[in-house]
């Protein structure tokens, strides 16, 4: 499955950034917390590391579950180590299966189902965090109001 939405197609992007908040909205309703079942994941599979400036982390994603992406505020790269999941992004749908490596897309939310058991990474520089425990705070936006879009620099031209 690929749906290619261009990277500057304002109206494309921002249906499919309202398609995933409203997922988010409803994982979160259906979860009975702001961070799904997020906590879980974390807590029985999660890896960070910070090594040289580099934020790494690595989570396994049991087969079945739906999961929504922070808003990071940095360019990233993602491994698909093991496994395979179906993403919705800003700039399409897609199927993705392991061993892959791909650059997130930068400034918005992504949707993920996992069709199977996956091994996931996802690494950005954070050179200025001391210790792990600082760089999800220094890496994450809160709101989409952080970013400058494609579209917003078309429209200053």
């Amino acid at each position: 499955m690929s749906n290619v939405i261009a990277i500057d197609d304002r109206d494309g992007r921002l249906k499919a950034r309202a398609s995933i908040e409203s997922l988010l909205v409803a994982i979160q309703r259906e979860a009975g917390s702001e961070r799904g079942i997020a906590d879980d994941l974390n807590d029985n599979g999660l890896d960070e590391w910070l090594v040289n400036g580099a934020y790494v982390r690595s989570i396994k994603i049991p087969a079945g579950v739906t999961f929504i992406s922070h808003l990071w505020n940095r360019e990233r790269l993602w491994m698909i180590l093991s496994g395979t999941m179906q993403v919705r992004s800003e700039l399409g749908d897609s199927s993705v299966t392991a061993p892959n490596i791909l650059m997130a897309p930068y400034g918005s939310r992504v949707a993920a189902y996992a069709e199977t058991d996956v091994q996931f990474a996802a690494v950005t520089g954070c050179p200025e965090a001391d210790d792990v425990s600082q760089c999800e705070d220094i890496v994450c936006a809160s709101d989409y109001g952080y970013f400058s879009y494609p579209w917003n620099e078309l429209e200053v031209s």
